[in-house]
């Protein structure tokens, strides 16, 4: 009888393998396994043979990234990738102090301490953030004894010092904490005499440089190592070494806007900028699938792919949600040795300013050296859906209204998995089938769509703002305010504001021009020609000396009448749909 491998991972299927081998043999032919001492000769081999199954599955297993279960295994692969893990991240607010000191007798300066304290209760949890270095608060001028300091960083976490003394230099120091945020670590030896700066690679590094690096441990935390004098001064026998470093809670406190202190004066503290930028700890799956791509750019930023996967890499996705990056050339008007990046933040749609200098200082030595990195704030653009829904009372037991409430949960939930990105197309005939598919009782619907730009011009302050729809529009015909224009269908047009102390809105003349109108349809009337252009080719709308007193809501809402039905957001915007701009009609079959 020919022998077949035996791989089964299953005791008792092991077991009954055996059995039918032997029963094979014309002396077992008839044999009572289960009635024998053979059994128990069974069963040893059984477990002897499952036990080396299991051992070498799960060795071979562990030898490669894709299928490596164990956090040590996958660890020990990134390393020899040279991909560091994200660590978790503090997150960083700005606030503005203002301290009420009149016992200083007005002297030019206060100082605030490393270190110092502001709490704040979010989502229900109380945060504490700290200053990480000594800030400086100025007299207010004119003032007595006042003094006043704007756009202070603060960092949320517990700052932690630990020492270490070297007694073998072939081993890494282990950092107590796998919470620490790698960004503050700072290493200092010798009683802080002398301070080593972190590097991320050996370029450039020579022999008595003093720096170090940081390495996952097997175990998930972070770990030090130095030069070996040969990228790096190593620290020699018996030296002592501090490790300072902060431990935070990741992502948890991004939002926090209200903070208070307890100084030695009487002090108020305001916002300039909410807390962002704080992330969780890489997970195992994000080390699995990144460190294989990062060994591609070797950390060097050359082609869009190489920035994304960086930024990524560096911030992670509990604060970046997505990232675009373009050329120069392309951006209106061209900027030639430039790279437009723009990120999508995961939560809200504002970016600090602290942030994005962040990230540009993090791109400026990974760009090629002709190259310089800037940032450009993310547009949005928003989706007018009309939709007309056909249903059956007789193929459902639901009413109208609980049919619509179901039909805007497919729609949002479309928008959250298709959409809310850089340059994603809106598929009517995707968001069609998953409304038909909401019950039973729907039998049809049709869609129509309209991208909206929400602009937000400063009252009474003249502008020449750019609107870019990044699609082609349907061109109308030439606007005449004395034929009848009930049926004029604009390619551009804009909800109600206030011009001159009118009502009024915006639009397209068919013939490539922006003119004013009352919105008055009593007194239908031009109020200003030649107030802009529309190109419609690439749906850009170009405003000149735009001005408004006012208007409802946080946004002038732009609307725009494209060619394609599929409606598809540049590479520059994010695109999403939100529930206040969709209308749906129920209409019983």
């Amino acid at each position: 009888m020919a022998q077949t491998p035996i791989t089964e991972l299953d005791f008792f299927q092991l077991k009954e393998q055996m059995k039918a081998y032997l029963r094979g043999q014309t002396r077992f032919k008839d044999y009572d396994f289960e009635g024998s001492n053979l059994s128990v000769l069974l069963d040893v081999l059984a477990y002897n043979t499952y036990q080396n199954n299991f051992y070498t599955n799960m060795a071979i297993s562990e030898m490669f990234l894709d299928s490596a279960q164990l956090e040590s295994s996958v660890m020990s692969h990134a390393k020899e990738l040279n991909y560091l893990p994200r660590s978790a991240t503090s997150a960083k607010a700005e606030v503005n102090l203002r301290i009420s000191a009149p016992a200083l007798n007005n002297v030019a300066t206060l100082t605030i301490p490393a270190g110092q304290k502001f709490s704040t209760t979010y989502n229900g949890t109380t945060y504490n953030f700290y200053t990480s270095s000594t800030q400086i608060a100025t007299l207010r001028a004119g003032s007595t004894g006042v003094y006043e300091i704007n756009c202070m960083p603060v960092y949320e976490g517990e700052d932690i010092t630990e020492t270490f003394y070297i007694s073998d230099t072939s081993s890494m120091i282990s950092i107590t904490n796998t919470n620490v945020d790698i960004n503050s670590i700072r290493v200092f030896l010798n009683n802080g005499s002398e301070e080593f700066l972190f590097r991320s690679s050996i370029f450039g590094v020579n022999a008595t440089d003093k720096v170090f690096y940081v390495e996952p441990t097997l175990t998930g935390g972070y770990g030090i190592t130095f030069g070996k004098n040969t990228f790096g001064r190593e620290p020699t026998f018996n030296e002592d070494i501090k490790v300072s470093y902060r431990v935070c809670s990741g992502s948890a406190p991004n939002g926090a806007f209200k903070f208070v202190t307890s100084f030695a004066y009487p002090t108020s503290v305001t916002l300039f900028s909410a807390a962002t930028g704080g992330g969780d700890k890489e997970s195992i799956s994000s080390v699995k699938y990144f460190a294989p791509k990062s060994i591609q750019n070797q950390e060097r930023a050359v082609t869009a792919r190489d920035y994304e996967n960086l930024l990524k890499k560096e911030f992670g996705s509990g604060v970046i949600k997505s990232v675009s990056v373009y050329g120069g050339d392309q951006m209106n008007p061209p900027r030639y040795g430039k790279v437009a990046v723009s990120i999508n933040p995961h939560s809200g749609t504002n970016i600090s300013e602290s942030f994005k200098t962040t990230v540009i200082s993090f791109l400026s030595d990974k760009t090629p050296l002709p190259i310089q990195p800037i940032f450009v704030d993310p547009e949005f653009i928003y989706a007018e859906a009309d939709i007309t829904v056909y249903y059956s009372k007789k193929q459902t037991g639901k009413s109208a209204v609980e049919l619509e409430t179901l039909i805007r949960e497919v729609i949002q939930s479309y928008s959250n998995t298709y959409l809310s990105d850089f340059g994603t197309t809106l598929q009517t005939s995707r968001l069609s089938k998953l409304i038909d598919d909401v019950d039973t009782g729907v039998l049809s619907n049709t869609i129509r769509v309209n991208p909206i730009i929400d602009y937000s011009p400063p009252t009474t302050l003249k502008q020449n703002p750019r609107l870019s729809f990044g699609a082609a529009l349907v061109v109308p015909y030439a606007f005449d305010i004395n034929e009848n224009i009930s049926n004029y269908t604009p390619a551009v047009k804009s909800s109600v504001y206030m011009y001159n102390g009118v009502e009024a809105f915006f639009q397209d003349d068919g013939k490539g021009n922006i003119i004013i109108m009352s919105s008055n349809t009593q007194t239908l009337h031009v109020l200003r020609y030649n107030a802009g252009t529309v190109d419609y080719t690439t749906g850009e709308v170009n405003l000149v000396n735009f001005t408004t007193s006012g208007y409802t809501g946080p946004a002038i809402k732009v609307y725009a009448n494209t060619v394609d039905r599929n409606v598809k957001a540049p590479k520059s915007s994010v695109f999403s749909i939100r529930n206040v701009d969709v209308t749906i009609n129920m209409i019983e079959a």
